[in-house]
């Protein structure tokens, strides 16, 4: 007899003493009893019941505590959002419970020396189920079930009557939960009961008359402190199950508050829905807010490939059309999860993606506060549709990612509006000046050859270009102010679209000046785009109000760091020389500071 037996027959025995001298006490101490010994193991992770298997379900929600209380409190896993991580606890959790109603099945088994005592829980109206069980019957059905108006006992719980004792059952009386009669001669049968009746307990034996009155009252407070003692279980694994979602969405919302870069952000939101629900394939588009043209800007999972990188205007009878419409509010649109319509591919974004099937169902999320900044589409191939708490569950998740998108799209206009021309949108005069430093910087660059065991500086070829329109100040004095920003806007989008993107860089240097970096170029390499760009803009045409066809010139002066110049300021004046030659030359051409002709 271990521990926990011999504690609980010495109590038992206490107990049925006292019984007969004081029974409000005698209550009072089973009560205790029941509490201390049965259903303290399911919030401290200790105890033993009756069942020595181990499996899965061993710990439950009391070790998960215990786990976290010794990694410091750290927040649990992004999983813990998720209803497949869910129903794995509870699970475990009714695997922890029935262990413990074993360890209540000790009392009974003390008191009435039964063929069986089992505890039955409810599953569906009207349904209820072993939970656990002690029997010394052969024909007892471990995956019994007691059904509201089937069996002796269903006709009971039929007319609301959970409480019951049977003096004179007949040997071949069949009874619910046995395969076959199994020589029961009396029964009770009370309830499991917190706020209501939530189950039922049954005990039989092989003797006829065996139970009296105080033998159903006795199993009817039982009955009840097991059920307030399973009702307080499963409302704490309620609890703790929402403390972990609320932790895990509090973290979350953390990280992206934090975060200020738009690329992470997007990563770290694919991981935790990735970590959550799973996908077969997943895509983000973010949206431009100038130009409305989208561009899926990461593209995981399956076939991904037909969405990488593609940029798009919204079509019509697209799943992107429906979140990326005119005058749409974003904050009164719901995740859309559905099934794809029919045998024919949807379009997700564009006519010009590529099709592959496959995919049955997804869900579509959309980023942003008041109007739509981005959207997220998850795709899956097979399983049920997500519920309405996954789907909750995203809404929370893009509603913190929602707001981080908006705080990271308003700080890149900040800072956009600080480097960049409020016309043009090329760089501004003083960024430029702090983008030709860095690239003066990069060009010293350290190099060590394999084995040499030295080092050595290699420098890396920097132009500078340094251009402005050709009578210009004709253009505004004979056509005015606005067509001479039209000149401009389209002039700098020529000089943009002319260069290499991320390598080299445009600026407005001031008035009708421009500026061009052209780092890694050789004084060839930039003679021959700067040239292309000079025919490019010549060959611009504008339209007057009057339809009268304008067209524009440029002259460029280019310098070469540490061929023409080893300081800033003097590339920059050297440039500008070259600038003033070109003009002096006739204009609408390329000139040059270095005079080497095998450079050219």
């Amino acid at each position: 007899m271990n521990i926990n037996r011999a504690i609980a027959v010495s109590l038992l025995a206490l107990t049925l003493v006292l019984y007969f001298i004081y029974a409000p006490l005698a209550v009072i101490l089973l009560g205790g009893m029941l509490l201390f010994l049965g259903i303290s193991p399911l919030f401290w992770g200790g105890g033993s019941g009756c069942r020595e298997e181990s499996g899965p379900g061993d710990g439950g929600v009391v070790q998960q505590e215990a786990r976290l209380k010794s990694e410091g409190g750290h927040t649990p896993s992004p999983a813990a959002l998720g209803g497949a991580y869910q129903q794995q606890e509870w699970m475990r959790f009714e695997e922890d419970v029935a262990r413990h109603i074993d360890s209540f099945l000790i009392f009974v088994e003390e008191r009435f020396r039964p063929q069986t005592a089992a505890v039955f829980l409810p599953r569906a109206e009207g349904r209820f189920v072993v939970a656990s069980y002690i029997s010394s019957a052969r024909t007892f059905c471990p995956s019994a079930r007691i059904e509201s108006g089937h069996g002796l006992l269903g006709s009971y719980i039929k007319d609301g009557v959970f409480e019951t004792c049977l003096h004179e059952l007949r040997s071949t009386q069949q009874i619910d939960y046995y395969e076959k009669p199994g020589g029961a001669r009396s029964l009770l049968m009370a309830p499991v009961k917190a706020v209501n009746t939530s189950g039922v307990i049954v005990v039989d034996s092989t003797d006829a008359a065996a139970f009296e009155k105080q033998d159903l009252d006795w199993l009817v407070i039982f009955g009840s402190l097991m059920g307030q003692s399973l009702y307080y279980a499963y409302l704490y694994k309620m609890n703790t199950l929402l403390h972990e979602e609320v932790r895990v969405i509090n973290d979350w919302s953390q990280r992206c508050m934090r975060c200020k870069d738009l690329s992470t952000l997007l990563h770290d939101l694919s991981q935790i829905l990735t970590t959550i629900f799973g996908y077969d394939r997943l895509s983000i588009s973010i949206r431009d807010t100038e130009t409305r043209v989208a561009r899926v800007v990461l593209a995981q999972g399956d076939t991904a490939a037909d969405f990488d990188s593609l940029e798009y205007s919204v079509e019509p009878n697209t799943i992107a059309s429906l979140f990326f419409g005119e005058d749409m509010d974003v904050s009164s649109m719901d995740v859309l999860c559905r099934p794809f319509s029919g045998d024919a591919y949807e379009v997700r974004y564009s006519s010009r993606e590529g099709r592959h099937s496959g995919f049955s169902f997804f869900a579509a999320l959309p980023l942003g506060l008041e109007t739509t900044r981005g959207l997220v589409l998850l795709e899956k191939k097979e399983g049920p549709l997500f519920g309405k708490k996954d789907l909750a569950t995203m809404t929370q998740l893009i509603g913190a990612a929602s707001l981080a998108v908006e705080k990271i799209l308003l700080l890149r206009q900040q800072e956009n509006l600080a480097i960049r021309d409020g016309l043009t949108g090329l760089y501004n005069h003083r960024h430029f000046e702090r983008l030709l430093h860095e690239a003066i910087v990069r060009s010293h660059r350290l190099t060590s050859p394999l084995g040499s065991g030295s080092s050595s500086v290699e420098k890396v070829p920097v132009a500078l270009v340094i251009c402005d329109i050709d009578h210009f100040k004709s253009v505004n004095d004979t056509y005015g102010h606005t067509f001479g920003d039209t000149v401009l806007v389209s002039v700098a989008h020529a000089l943009e679209q002319g260069i290499r993107e991320g390598v080299d860089f445009a600026a407005r240097y001031g008035g009708e000046e421009f500026a061009l970096i052209l780092y890694g170029s050789t004084l060839s390499d930039a003679m021959e785009t700067t040239e292309r760009i000079r025919m490019k803009i010549a060959s611009l045409e504008f339209k007057t109000l009057s339809q009268e066809t304008v067209s524009v010139t440029m002259s460029f002066g280019l310098a070469m760091y540490d061929t023409d110049a080893q300081q800033q300021e003097v590339l920059i004046r050297m440039a500008d020389k070259a600038l003033y030659r070109a003009k002096d030359g006739g204009r609408n051409r390329v000139e040059c500071v270095s005079g080497r002709e095998e450079d050219r």
